[in-house]
């Protein structure tokens, strides 16, 4: 018998979005930089940011595990 008070995780529509983008100011200027954003019916909210490809995917690495749908934009940027 499943509590109607318990929500499954994830929710419908709720993703993980890996990104990464060249900053443009301050003194990482010029340097690339990778961010996780979770996605849900409310929006967007930034997760995790860094410096490697490596690192964001291992922080995603737990989302997934717990159904988190996660969409690669990086096309393996390095």
């Amino acid at each position: 018998m499943r509590l109607n008070n318990i929500l499954p995780f994830p929710q419908p529509g709720e993703h993980l979005v890996l990104d990464c983008g060249i900053i443009r100011g301050g003194e990482n200027c010029g340097r690339r930089t990778f961010w996780l954003d979770f996605h849900d019916k409310d929006g967007a909210t930034i997760v995790w940011s860094g410096f490697s490809r490596a690192d964001a995917l291992a922080a995603a690495r737990e989302w997934i595990a717990d159904g988190v749908r996660l969409i690669d934009k990086t096309g393996g940027a390095k």
